[in-house]
């Protein structure tokens, strides 16, 4: 439990100093985390040396040793030393300061300040990128010479595609122009390096699981779970797109929007919210909906993103969803890219993820948390694992009646997903190589073998991608051992916020993290 003072730093309460103290040390090492969440204190302020691993591990011990009779302070120690304990495995046994090309560039994000009042966001826009040329230099030069390859290959493309941002749109802001060269040189630093495998093997994997997570599986059970799954929908993809004529990409790609990307997802959105009301499977406001913009920068990276207002900010502003707004008319192949997206059943599904009864609905159940380290820190495994468990739960209690083409969407979603922690698990337990990953996206997800060797290198290096499938593996469990009314747990689950799978195992059952951690058999 926290207050926060004056300069929007949570200030401790006698008996939550050691999680006062792990969330100074968090948003210390990941400022952008601090903007992210609304303390104005960080605003232009560039990461410096962070605690090292034996600091991470001492102030994990204290958080372990702290006792409480509070569920909700119970769940603030929780959840601050699996993130402490995180950083310590990253930087102890990943030893990501210097082979992670990718974490700094989280740095460069200076959209946090445009929707700042005028004076404030000059002030602060301007600071930060006039710090931006040092820091990314000092940190190119401290980075390994020998990178992996996904992370490279990411790394590379996000330091152009911002440098593009800040040349374009934002080439007006003072420090704009020397900071998009930085960039570049980032960039070139990047693709300099070799690419190595950089596979953790099955102990380490483990181990990560372990410290980001709190999951305790062992991984050959999880590579069952995620073999299962794989196999479920493809299975019924493919019954299920037989039955209606043809191929998933022929069937959703002949669904092209019926007016403008934005007018389209705003009806979207309206629908689902009434559609969850009516449903009474978990609460929702009646009157609430996003804002709904055109996407800042259009790079390909995410069809539709929804961002959400910092817990810490003096007025908490609308949460936001951005929606990309293409030119899907023309014959290009950059359009028939977005239209594997943006076409009316696969937009739908993305929108029940970001918004109702996904990331924007849990959202807004935190809001009534006092909790910084529950609302300010996303750990994946939930976040997203309760984002695509609501697709699935969507469809299973009628979204997409009378709808086929909707379902076919929601499976398609879900055997990617799958099939993205099926690689993550395989390649780092040295069963599968990138080839065989590749491969397998070919034969079973039906992607041509360009994007799917793009593909097979960037999923073993995204470990968020691989937790959709297995959050929402494991909060089926919780599900199906919760019993009773399925609107109470739902409930019950989003207040947690967006703590780690274990702590939020924790919160619900009252129960150890190993007993509600394991992935159902």
């Amino acid at each position: 439990m926290f207050t926060v003072d004056r300069y929007g730093l949570p200030a401790a309460e006698p008996d939550t100093r050691a999680v006062s103290e792990a969330v100074s040390s968090l948003f210390a090492c990941h400022p952008h985390k601090a903007r992210l969440a609304g303390a104005r204190a960080y605003d232009g302020v560039l990461p410096g040396t962070g605690p090292g691993p034996a600091a991470w591990a001492s102030l994990a011990v204290r958080l372990d040793a702290v006792d409480s009779d509070d569920p909700e302070e119970r769940a603030d120690l929780s959840a601050a030393a699996r993130l402490v304990e995180a950083e310590r495995f990253r930087a102890e046994e990943l030893r990501t300061a210097h082979t992670d090309p990718l974490g700094p560039l989280a740095e460069t994000d200076v959209d946090v300040y445009l929707d700042l009042p005028a004076a404030r966001r000059d002030e602060a826009l301007a600071a930060h990128l006039r710090a931006l040329p040092g820091y990314l230099d000092g940190t190119a030069g401290q980075l390994d010479d020998r990178l992996p390859a996904g992370l490279r290959l990411r790394a590379a493309e996000r330091a152009r595609g911002s440098a593009a941002y800040l040349e374009g749109e934002l080439r007006a802001a003072p420090g704009a122009e020397a900071a998009a060269r930085a960039l570049r040189r980032y960039a070139a630093t990047v693709s300099d390096a070799k690419p190595i495998a950089a596979l953790l093997g099955p102990e380490r994997l483990a181990g990560l699981l372990r410290a980001q997570e709190g999951i305790e599986s062992p991984v050959e059970e999880l590579l069952a779970e995620a073999r299962d799954e794989v196999d479920r929908c493809a299975d019924e993809l493919d019954r299920r797109s037989r039955a209606l004529g043809g191929t998933v990409a022929e069937l959703l790609s002949a669904q092209a929007l019926r007016g403008p990307v934005l007018d389209t997802t705003e009806a979207i959105v309206r629908r689902l919210r009434d559609f969850w009301r009516d449903a009474d499977l978990v609460t929702v406001d009646p009157t609430g909906l996003p804002e709904i913009r055109r996407m800042r920068q259009l790079d390909g990276t995410a069809a539709v993103e929804i961002v959400i207002s910092g817990p810490l900010e003096e007025v908490r502003r609308p949460h936001v969803l951005y929606v990309p707004d293409p030119d899907l008319a023309s014959g290009g192949p950059s359009a028939r890219v977005w239209r594997q997206y943006l076409n009316e059943p696969m937009l739908e599904v993305i929108a029940v993820h970001e918004t109702f009864a996904g990331h924007y609905l849990h959202a807004r159940t935190s809001e009534s948390s006092r909790s910084i380290v529950r609302t300010c820190f996303r750990s994946s495994g939930f976040t997203e694992g309760w984002a695509h468990y609501a697709e699935e739960l969507a469809v299973e209690h009628g979204l997409a009646d009378g709808r086929p083409l909707v379902e076919l969407a929601q499976l398609r979603t879900a055997l990617v997903s799958a099939s993205r922690l099926l690689i993550f698990l395989s390649v780092h337990s040295r069963r599968w190589k990138f080839q065989e990953a590749a491969e397998h996206l070919v034969r079973v997800c039906g992607w041509a073998p360009q994007e799917a060797t793009r593909e097979a290198l960037i999923v073993p290096t995204d470990l968020d991608s691989a937790m959709y499938c297995l959050g929402k593996l494991v909060i089926r469990r919780w599900r199906a051992e919760a019993g009773g009314e399925l609107k109470t747990f739902h409930d019950r689950v989003l207040r947690a916020g967006f703590a780690p799978l274990a702590t939020v195992g924790e919160y619900w059952s009252a129960r150890s993290a190993e007993a509600t951690t394991g992935v159902a058999k």
